[in-house]
């Protein structure tokens, strides 16, 4: 799966191998935003808090000490860097509701309440992470798995612990005495150190399963229900639901999909509760389940409640997460449980109409990417796929590119349809056609219209007593059960069987549009689209670009500094106020230019500001994804393209740039050999000087998009040789919006 959080300052309960009220339309839902007063955490500068923290180290010898230092210093960035990626929000329903959770908790103890601070993560990783500082994330697809509340509750008591017992530290500075060899560590083999390792992270984590159950049975939850918990740990790479994929979902009354194109059987759960946990961080399961049945017994469960805030709230908070999901699938490109998602998400309200748009996006995304003959590093490849949502994975791996963008053009019109007013779906109703004619040669004349279909209506009935179904299959019959975890347990079903059809069921998918001159022209515009692309192309591959623009919005600026001769190369406070100057040469240079520049970044936000970090959270995310797609040269229209135009609006100006500075400097090589060639005279000089001359490469990057198009206008990337020192840095900067403002001469 993509972009897991998985960081040595966080623990994580379910790792495996102010507020404003928000309304929530279900039917053009949007990603959750955050709401009321910015939290401290998101607005003080990383160095301010590692400087606090710093003042707190009072115990452990001097290379403890050293140890600890260095661990507040990298966490506190490291989580800073996670808080500003977009994928964190604060005051919205979901983390509202964790803090009523709790609340009740804490009921007796203010002073703890206050210092934990709870915030949602928006990831389908089904996790829980705690900082050594108090901050708690809770991911939307924990929320989407979980089957009541008493298990949200003991899943919080448990990561609360960590932070009690700074479990995140205390294993950073233990693993360091480890590697050092220190203490009782001194006779370790070197194959032993990071299985003692793994040890000791185990044993952490059994003392917050421990202390957890303490907390939690100070609640009015009941202990039986929150045991459920660990079948929700033992199957969390698998959707919230099991349920048979229909395989006659695409189809309709003409459109039939043949039957090879699906899998006869899915394959059976897997998942094992006793596995060989020895280089784990965490105990297995089974022994995690045991220990708290074992300590359950001595709790009495007379007038313990499932529900305390509320099932109603809990099944609302729940289904917001879900929601969540389809979006966050989408963004990262994993199209498949996309569909899978929105597909459970239908059995319940069957005509939502931006459940129908997730999953023509992600025909369009499958579509875009066969068609690119493109696949991210991250996607699964159908047989390492469990369950019922492998018949998904399956279908997008047997059709062909072809059949598969006429199925994604058919749903995209269909969602045109229903929404004509919708710009990002007429342009990927526009792009899929163009994909259809350039890329897989289509004519519209190979499909059938009515007419065509009446023609041949012998020839049909023919067919269809001898190779051909066209016979709705009624759907079928689930038993049913309480969870997707009683399900999984009982025997997997078989997928029901489709008789056989021809090959030329394409024919029929676009019989209600054929005569439809809206959907007609999509196939006659190929050639001025082709002429769009081109010029777009080659603006990706110009050294010089000269955009000749007026004004500009610049994203959050980037500087890294990374020394490899350091025992900790990464230079995070240095890199920091580098970042902060930024801002000024960027004016400068802009004002030398009549450049107009908005600047939007994370450290210019102020507490009465949500509607910025949004701003700010939307752009980060739609980089994220379009970065995505550039690294697989796959030319799309991302996921949130309508939401980021609006943004143009706002600001009143249609070009956003993501600039940065990355400088590196390399650890000499070679450096015992070279001393001794120097005593061999000739070579000396040359030797030595090399010795003594830094090495250095410092990376100057701009990506300048148009947010009305979602256009990269502007790659820059330029690579030197020098250090990153004031001349070099204002030089640079002046050129790169240089390339923006200047217009090109004709």
């Amino acid at each position: 799966m993509k972009k897991k959080i998985l960081l040595p300052f966080l623990f994580g309960f379910l790792i495996i191998n102010s507020n404003t009220a928000q309304s929530i339309d279900f039917e053009q839902f949007r990603s959750l935003r955050s709401a009321g007063t910015v939290p401290e955490d998101f607005t003080k500068l990383s160095s301010e808090k590692f400087q606090e923290d710093r003042e707190n180290i009072s115990t452990g010898s001097s290379s403890e000490r050293r140890d600890q230092e260095t661990f507040l210093l990298e966490s506190n960035f490291l989580m800073d860097d996670i808080l500003h990626s977009g994928r964190v929000i604060f005051g919205d329903p979901v983390t509202n509701y964790l803090n009523e959770l709790k609340d009740i908790i804490f009921e007796d103890n203010a002073e703890t309440r206050e210092s934990i601070r709870i915030y949602t993560l928006l990831s389908n990783e089904v996790n829980a992470f705690t900082s050594d500082n108090g901050i708690v994330l809770v991911s939307t697809g924990l929320l989407a798995q979980v089957e009541n509340e008493a298990q949200i509750v003991f899943i919080l008591c448990h990561e609360f612990n960590h932070y009690i017992k700074k479990h995140a530290i205390n294993n950073y500075v233990e693993n360091q005495r480890i590697e050092r060899g220190s203490g009782i560590y001194r006779s370790l083999g070197a194959g032993e150190v990071d299985l003692e390792k793994f040890r000791y992270s185990k044993e952490l984590e059994s003392e917050a399963d421990d202390l957890g159950l303490y907390l939690f049975k100070k609640t009015n939850y009941s202990i039986a229900e929150a045991q459920g918990v660990f079948d929700v740990l033992l199957y969390s790479y698998l959707p919230f639901d099991e349920v048979e994929f229909d395989t006659t979902f695409f189809d309709d009354e003409s459109y039939n999909f043949p039957q090879q194109y699906f899998t006869d059987t899915v394959s059976t759960i897997t998942a094992e509760e006793d596995y060989d946990d020895e280089e784990s961080t965490h105990p297995n399961i089974k022994k995690r389940r045991d220990a708290m049945l074992i300590a359950a017994k001595k709790i009495k469960e007379e007038g313990r409640q499932t529900f305390i805030v509320g099932e109603e709230k809990f099944r609302y908070i729940q289904k917001l997460c879900r929601y969540q999901g389809c979006e966050i699938y989408l963004s990262d490109i994993e199209y498949e449980d996309a569909i899978y998602q929105a597909y459970l998400l239908l059995l319940e309200d069957s005509t939502n109409q931006y459940l129908k748009n997730v999953i023509t996006q992600a025909l369009y995304g499958l579509s875009m990417y066969h068609n690119a003959d493109a696949t991210p590093d991250w996607h699964r490849y159908y047989k390492k796929v469990e369950g019922n949502s492998q018949q998904v994975f399956y279908f997008m791996y047997k059709i062909p590119e072809y059949d598969l963008n006429i199925l994604a053009l058919k749903h995209a019109w269909e969602s045109h349809l229903a929404n004509p007013e919708n710009k990002q779906m007429n342009d990927i109703c526009v792009q899929l056609a163009k994909e259809l004619v350039t890329k897989n040669d289509a004519l519209l004349s190979s499909f059938y219209d009515e007419q065509r279909i009446k023609t041949l209506e012998v020839k049909s009935k023919i067919e269809e007593n001898d190779t051909i179904t066209t016979e709705k299959i009624e759907e079928p019959k689930i038993e049913k059960v309480k969870t997707k975890y009683d399900k999984i347990k009982k025997e997997t079903p078989e997928v029901e069987e489709k008789k056989e059809q021809n090959s030329t069921y394409w024919k029929y998918a676009f019989v209600d549009y054929m005569r439809d001159p809206d959907f007609r022209n999509l196939f006659d515009i190929e050639k001025e689209v082709e002429i769009e692309d081109s010029n777009y192309k080659s603006k990706k591959s110009k050294i010089e670009y000269n955009l000749g623009v007026n004004e500009i919005v610049v994203v959050d600026p980037v500087y890294v500094s990374i020394d490899e001769r350091s025992k900790n190369p990464v230079e995070y406070e240095a890199a920091e106020s580098a970042r902060l100057e930024l801002k000024d040469k960027i004016f400068t240079s802009a004002e030398k230019l009549d450049l107009k520049v908005e600047y939007v970044d994370h450290n210019g936000i102020a507490p009465n500001d949500a509607e910025t970090f949004n701003d700010l959270a939307l752009l980060n995310r739609w980089i994220s994804e379009k970065l995505d797609h550039l690294d697989e040269d796959v030319d799309m229209i991302n996921t949130t393209n309508d939401e980021f135009a609006e943004l143009a609006t706002k600001y009143n100006i249609d070009n956003f740039a993501w600039m940065g500075i990355i400088a590196f400097r390399e650890r000499e090589k070679y450096i015992g050999g070279k001393i001794v060639l120097c005593l061999f005279y000739p070579a000396a000089p040359f030797l030595i000087y090399d010795m003594i001359k830094p090495n250095f490469n410092t990376f100057y990057f701009t990506l300048v998009v148009n947010s009305k198009t979602g256009l990269v206008e502007m790659q820059y990337f330029n690579k030197t040789k020098v250090n990153d020192n004031e001349s070099s840095q204002n030089s640079n900067i002046y050129y790169m919006l240089q390339q923006i403002k200047t217009k090109h001469k004709k």
